[in-house]
């Protein structure tokens, strides 16, 4: 599907390609750390996304890749810009109108878009292409050194007792 660029953006855009993987990885690093504080998504997320046979996906380029778009069957979608790029903010509203109506056109009801909570998130752009807040989530790891803490454990064996 064409997209009608605005002055913003008078570049190219291409289906993205297993091998935008490493570009991609660089963006979305930048554009982490200004939605999350922090790079979110590694390199594995990243070709796993690519790999999804079901969405409509293209790379936004100006000499090197500046931007993506994934929108996914289920109604997720991705829009992401380097935020060092010139009308940053601008290019992803477009890439938000181009999801919006592509999902239209494949009958997705619904879409969800994750934004970070920091004032220099896409939930402006968002809440502007008419996305409301749908829930808050925290993203929690755990490297696998070391015993779990005696809370948990007890806790996990009290409750396999009580299943008994």
């Amino acid at each position: 599907m064409p997209l009608a660029f605005s002055p913003f953006v008078p570049i190219t855009h291409r289906p993205a390609l297993p091998d935008d993987a490493t570009a991609l990885a660089q963006v979305y690093a930048a554009y982490d750390v200004i939605e999350f504080g922090q790079p979110e998504m590694e390199l594995s997320d990243i070709e796993s996304m690519l790999a999804v046979e079901d969405s409509d996906r293209f790379v936004v380029e100006d000499g090197e890749l500046v931007g993506f778009v994934d929108l996914a069957a289920n109604g997720e979608v991705e829009t992401l810009v380097d935020p060092s790029y010139a009308g940053a903010k601008d290019m992803q509203g477009e890439l938000l109108t181009w999801a919006v109506k592509r999902a239209r056109e494949r009958g997705i009801a619904r879409l969800e878009h994750w934004s970070g909570t920091l004032p220099t998130s896409a939930a402006p752009v968002l809440t502007a292409a008419g996305f409301e807040p749908a829930r808050t989530m925290w993203r929690m790891h755990r490297d696998l050194g070391g015993e779990l803490p005696v809370a948990v454990c007890q806790f996990f064996t009290s409750s396999l007792m009580a299943m008994k």
